[in-house]
């Protein structure tokens, strides 16, 4: 049995423009006002504090976007979604998914 490999993408406390793969990856955005996308495969998408702009595009992701005014794209794939506090904007996209509003 082979184990799938997630990506590990790191950002800064600064203001960060992350771009993933069509793989799985693991983002940890850390700090910051956050421009995320995570393009395909099944991530594991974590913003930290800051507004942030998430697209979490195709597969089965898990977005935690933290304290901040946060947009949340999920895109296709059944996706589970948690906002922190602040102001947002949620859309799941297709798929069956799981949104925990904050």
């Amino acid at each position: 049995m082979s184990k799938n490999k997630k990506n590990k993408i790191k950002g800064t406390s600064s203001n960060d423009l992350i771009i993933g793969t069509d793989e799985s990856d693991h983002i940890d955005a850390k700090g910051g006002d956050d421009i995320i996308f995570a393009l395909g495969g099944d991530d594991h998408i974590k913003a930290g504090s800051g507004n942030d702009f998430i697209d979490g595009g195709s597969g089965d992701d898990d977005i935690n976007a933290g304290k901040g005014d946060n947009v949340i794209y999920g895109g296709t794939g059944d996706d589970k979604i948690k906002a922190g506090s602040g102001d947002d904007f949620i859309d799941g996209g297709d798929g069956d998914d799981d949104i925990n509003a904050g």
